[in-house]
C-alpha cells in the first residue's frame, strides 16, 4: 500500500455556491460535524501543519465549503459546521441546503469523516448525516473529538456505546478516539484515508 504524504497537502479554494466549487477528482472526502468539534484542529494534525486550517475562538467561523488537496486527484473538503454560529437565520438555510446538497449529489464524494466530542457522541443532526451517507453507501470514519479531556475509561465507555448505537441503526463506521492535542489517532485516520486512496486511485 502506498501511504500518503500529508505534511504536502496544500489550500485551493473557498466557496459556497456550486457555481464556485471546483470541478470533481477522482476522489474527495468530506470533514463535518457539530461547529465546536474541532474540524480544523483536525486538518491542522492531520496534515502536520499548523496554520494550514484557521482555528477561531469562536465556533461556526467556517462559513465555506474549503478544499484542500492531499495529492492530485485526492481532497479533503472542509464543510461550514453546523450548530452554533451567530449568523441570519437566512443564511444558516443557504449553508445548509449547499452542504445537503454535496453530500448527496457530489459525484466525487467517496467518503465521509464526521467529527463528534466524545464526551456527547451522536447528537440529531450527526446521526441524520450518518444515515444520510449510509444510503449512498459511501465509506465513514466517526472521529471521537477531545478525547484528551476526559479520562481513557470513560473514552472506552463512550467508544462502545457509540459502536452499539451505530450498530442498531444499521450504520457502518469505522470509530476513531482521537485528540488533536495529544495526537491519539492521527496515524490510525492515515492509514485509513491511505488505504481509501489506494482503493479509489486505480
Amino acid at each position: 500500500m502506498k501511504k500518503l504524504i500529508f505534511s504536502k497537502t496544500t489550500f485551493l479554494k473557498s466557496g459556497l455556491d456550486p457555481h464556485d466549487w471546483l470541478t470533481c477528482v477522482k476522489m474527495e472526502v468530506a470533514l463535518l460535524g457539530y461547529s465546536n468539534v474541532g474540524k480544523s484542529s483536525v486538518i491542522n494534525v492531520l496534515t502536520n501543519q499548523k496554520k494550514l486550517a484557521h482555528i477561531s475562538k469562536s465556533p461556526g467561523r467556517t462559513r465555506l465549503i474549503n478544499f484542500f488537496e492531499i495529492v492530485p486527484d485526492f481532497r479533503i473538503i472542509d464543510l461550514p459546521g453546523y450548530g452554533y454560529s451567530k449568523i441570519s437565520n437566512q443564511y444558516k438555510y443557504i449553508i445548509n441546503k449547499n452542504i445537503m446538497k454535496f453530500l448527496q449529489h457530489r459525484p466525487c464524494l467517496k467518503g465521509i469523516i464526521l467529527l463528534s466530542d466524545i464526551r456527547f457522541p451522536l447528537k440529531n443532526l450527526d446521526l441524520y448525516i450518518l444515515n444520510l451517507i449510509n444510503q449512498r453507501f459511501l465509506p465513514i470514519i466517526l472521529l471521537l473529538t477531545k478525547s484528551d479531556k476526559s479520562s481513557r475509561r470513560f473514552n472506552i465507555l463512550q467508544y462502545r456505546y457509540v459502536y452499539k448505537e451505530l450498530k442498531k441503526l444499521k450504520i457502518k463506521a469505522d470509530i476513531i478516539i482521537f485528540s488533536s492535542i495529544k495526537k491519539i489517532g492521527v496515524s490510525t485516520l492515515q492509514k485509513k484515508l491511505s488505504l481509501w486512496w489506494n482503493f479509489y486511485k486505480n
